[in-house]
This record gives C-alpha cells, sequence and structure tokens, in this order.
C-alpha cells in the first residue's frame, strides 16, 4: 500500500558525461526521498525531469508526444529558459517536489497541418516552426490572417513562435521576446522582399491566441517547402495550403522561483 503512494518520475537526459553524472544523482536523490524512477516512459508518472539543455528539453517532449505530466528541467550547464534548474540545485529541488513548493506555466505549443495534392500532414512544434524554400530560390506564397489576406509573401520564408521559444531563433531574426505563458504567438519574416513588386511585412508581429493562418502557394514552382519542427527537418512537396495556429493544448513546466525567466533575461542577453 505504501508503494502505491510513492511518486512515479521519468527521467530523459542527453549522452553526455556530465548529464550521466548528474542523472546518477538525480535519480539516488529522487530514491532517497521516497519517489519511483521509472526504467522507461510511464504516461502515469506524476513527472517527466529532464537533465541536460534546452536542445534535450525539447526533444524529450517530442520523445513524450507533448506529454501532459509537468516538466522539470535541470541544467547542466548555464541556466537554460526550458532547463532552468541548475545541477547544483538538485536536493534542494527534490524537497521543493516533495513539498509541493513550485507553481506550473502552461505553455502552448504551435498546431501545424500542410495539405498537399496527394496528403494531409500534422505537426507539433514547441519553440518554432520554420517555412522555407526547398532550394535557395525566394519563397513566395498568400498569408492569410483569420480569412484576411495580409501580404502577398516573397522571401527567403517565415517563422511562426511560441513565446516560449521567442528567445531562440526568433530573436535572432529580429523577432521579439515574449514571457513564457503569455497567450499568443509570433510571426517573424526572414528575409523579405521589399520593392516595387512586393510589400512584404519586414517585421516580426505579435498575434492573439485564437489567431488562425493560413499560406496558400501561388504558384506550381512554388509549392515545395523545407519545414523546420523545432530543428528537426521536413521536406514537402505539391503543397497547397499550410494552416497555423497555437495549439489549445499545451505542455506544463514546473517553475521554482518566479523571477527565474527576468534573472535569465539579465544572464543571456543583458
Amino acid at each position: 500500500m505504501e508503494e502505491k503512494m510513492k511518486k512515479k518520475v521519468n527521467i530523459f537526459s542527453n549522452l553526455y558525461k556530465i548529464t550521466n553524472e548528474i542523472r546518477k544523482i538525480v535519480e539516488d536523490e529522487l530514491v532517497a526521498n521516497n519517489f519511483i524512477v521509472t526504467d522507461e516512459f510511464d504516461e502515469n508518472a506524476d513527472f517527466n525531469i529532464v537533465i541536460g539543455g534546452d536542445g534535450t528539453f525539447i526533444k524529450a517532449v517530442h520523445d513524450s508526444n507533448f506529454s501532459e505530466i509537468p516538466f522539470i528541467g535541470i541544467n547542466t550547464g548555464h541556466l537554460g529558459f526550458y532547463n532552468d534548474v541548475h545541477h547544483n540545485e538538485v536536493a534542494e529541488t527534490i524537497q521543493k517536489i516533495k513539498n509541493n513548493n513550485y507553481f506550473i506555466h502552461n505553455l502552448r505549443y504551435i498546431d501545424c497541418k500542410v495539405s498537399t495534392d496527394d496528403d494531409i500532414y500534422e505537426f507539433n512544434s514547441l519553440n518554432e516552426l520554420v517555412l522555407k524554400a526547398k532550394y535557395t530560390s525566394v519563397l513566395h506564397f498568400n498569408l492569410y490572417v483569420d480569412d484576411v489576406m495580409l501580404e502577398s509573401f516573397a522571401g527567403d520564408g517565415v517563422m511562426f513562435s511560441t513565446p516560449s521559444g521567442s528567445t531562440a531563433y526568433n530573436l535572432s531574426a529580429g523577432g521579439a521576446i515574449m514571457y513564457q505563458s503569455i497567450d499568443a504567438f509570433q510571426i517573424t519574416p526572414l528575409a523579405p522582399i521589399r520593392s516595387a513588386l512586393h510589400r512584404s511585412l519586414d517585421k516580426s508581429l505579435i498575434v492573439p491566441k485564437d489567431t488562425k493562418i493560413k499560406l496558400i502557394t501561388r504558384k506550381r514552382e512554388d509549392t515545395q517547402f523545407a519545414l523546420g519542427i523545432d530543428g528537426l527537418h521536413q521536406e514537402i512537396e505539391s503543397i497547397n495550403y499550410i494552416d497555423i495556429q497555437l495549439s489549445k493544448n499545451t505542455i506544463q513546466k514546473v517553475v521554482f522561483d518566479k523571477n527565474w525567466f527576468w534573472k535569465n533575461i539579465k544572464e543571456k542577453f543583458i
């Protein structure tokens, strides 16, 4: 009976030596505090602990199929925007988990549906979705926002980022930083062409959570896209249109320090 009362923990980690060392410390500390560490992913676990960097966190979210189990990120290097617990704070952090001394940020991700001549493909992204031409040619498409055609885009491509992904590729591309739990997402153009022929937006645009985006290809030669889904490369041909919106579902991220975001901003960017 006592065994059933123990909380279960799934652990995700990368293959670096320092990560394996920290994982052993985490596992020993969990067991010492009456947690059960699962041998493989358990859908009924109480927590997902991710040890590594932000890339490891994103991979864990994808590998767990965007699990609804709360995620805790332990960083093996500098503080990250997902893995925000320092590896020297393992014992203290597990005590906070044990005593329910934390709060939850619900992070929305992006839903994307790609319709082609032959099939429909669906993707989810926690950080960003990047659309570019399959080759080095200029990409052309009509961009609709809630059934209003906003622009006939020409340029290298376009990025759609979540608030939690706004400090990654989006920021490097000139987008804005957004607080992680805000219910909105961002459209950031990539090298847009502005000329007498093309009037593409050249600044990022933040849109409300229920906004529906549709990209419609304009020519047959513009139907071959390369998609980046959280850094994972996909190539799709014969695209007719792409639907993008912020998912109604979320992942849960455990937060221990209410000021962690601002501390991260100061440490990394100021």
